[in-house]
C-alpha cells in the first residue's frame, strides 16, 4: 500500500476500504446461506437419499433385504398364525429368522429361480401339430 499523505488520499483509501469490506460482507453473507440451506434436515436427507437411490449396489442390496424381511414375516405368520402356543411362536420367530437370512443373502439366486419359473408357467404354448 502507498503512503498516505494528503487528508484526501486518506478519504480515498478509507472509502475503497469500506466498498471492499461490503462486498466481502456480501459474499460471506451469500456463503452462510448456502452453508445453512445445505445443513437443514430435509434437505441433508434428500441429498442423503439421491445418492442412495443413485447407487445400483445399494439398491440391489436393499431390494434383498427388504424381500428376505418381508418372506420372513410371510413364514412366521404362517407357522404361528394367531396361535397362543409359546412352542408356535418360537418355531415362527425361528422361521422369520432363518427365511429371512436366506432370502437376503441369495436375493439374485431366487430372482433368477422365479423369472425361469414364471417364463415357464406363462410361456406361449405351441398348438401340437398334426
Amino acid at each position: 500500500m502507498e503512503k498516505i499523505t494528503t487528508s484526501d488520499e486518506l478519504q480515498n483509501a478509507i472509502q475503497k476500504l469500506e466498498v471492499e469490506r461490503s462486498i466481502q460482507k456480501k459474499s460471506l453473507q451469500i456463503q452462510f446461506h448456502l452453508v445453512y440451506q445445505s445443513l437443514k434436515p430435509v434437505d441433508f436427507l434428500k441429498s442423503t437419499l439421491k445418492d442412495i437411490i443413485s447407487s445400483p449396489s445399494i439398491t440391489k442390496n436393499a431390494a434383498g433385504s427388504l424381500l428376505g424381511v418381508i418372506s420372513g414375516y410371510f413364514s412366521k405368520r404362517l407357522i404361528s398364525g394367531k396361535s397362543e402356543s409359546v412352542v408356535r411362536k418360537v418355531l415362527g420367530a425361528v422361521a422369520q429368522y432363518g427365511v429371512r437370512n436366506v432370502v437376503a443373502s441369495h436375493s439374485g439366486n431366487l430372482k433368477t429361480i422365479a423369472q425361469t419359473l414364471f417364463q415357464h408357467l406363462f410361456a406361449k404354448k405351441e398348438p401340437a401339430k398334426q
